[in-house]
């Protein structure tokens, strides 16, 4: 098999122009979609891919606030347990693996993000306290607030000037069902006739429902 050195330079060059075009485009278009069916589609667009029963399960972080204005839940299935997504989600972020999404349309505002097609071993690991950024020094950003591998990651967006979140609102019982404050991820093994599947939800990012299976996609969200 061919290695990247073999192809010329100028086959590459296209190709990465391509990919740059493909990204711009569907991507731009997927945006002006969003902003314009927003009224209309607000309340199914936040729901994306949850069933009832996930829009009500108790999640890591919902807890943190007590009386959320705004907020999303959404699914996303992956044939793969969680302990072959988790890989892909805590490298997420500027710097690291990057969002595995449009990347020419982020980096037109600045964020110089590069995503990455493979698991970085140097960026494996996140504590409490670490930050997720979404581009250079000022760019928004997150506070790792919880982190329990491959289960589940929760961030709160931070201070770009003292890079921390603010201070938790309410360590309280959940009060409401929808919507949720946060972000983060979580996983756990749910019934159901053989093979047993796993779900993962995210709040309010796009959440995934790691089944039984190998993956070596990083098709998150």
């Amino acid at each position: 098999m061919a290695s990247t050195t073999d192809v010329p330079s100028d086959r590459r060059t296209a190709s990465t122009i391509g990919t740059q075009l493909r990204d711009l485009v569907v991507g731009g278009a997927q945006i002006v979609g969003v902003l314009l069916a927003a009224p209309v589609l607000r309340r199914w667009y936040n729901r994306w891919g949850a069933t009832p029963e996930e829009l009500t399960r108790h999640l890591p972080g919902d807890e943190l606030v007590l009386d959320p204005k705004l907020g999303y839940t959404r699914v996303v299935t992956i044939d793969a347990p969680p302990s072959d997504v988790w890989p892909w989600l805590v490298q997420l972020g500027q710097g690291r693996g990057g969002f595995y999404s449009f990347d020419v349309l982020e980096n037109l505002i600045g964020c110089r993000i590069h995503s990455t097609d493979r698991i970085l071993p140097e960026h494996q690991h996140l504590e409490r306290g670490d930050l997720v950024r979404s581009g250079p020094e000022r760019y928004p950003c997150w506070e790792v607030l919880e982190v329990e591998p491959p289960h589940h990651l929760v961030l709160m967006g931070a201070d770009p000037d003292t890079l921390r979140a603010p201070p938790v609102v309410a360590m309280i019982p959940r009060r409401a069902t929808w919507p949720r404050p946060g972000s983060g991820y979580s996983s756990r093994s749910q019934p159901g006739p053989p093979p047993a599947s796993s779900s993962a939800n995210v709040s309010p990012t796009a959440a995934t429902r790691p089944s039984s299976g190998t993956s070596s996609s990083p098709s998150t969200s």
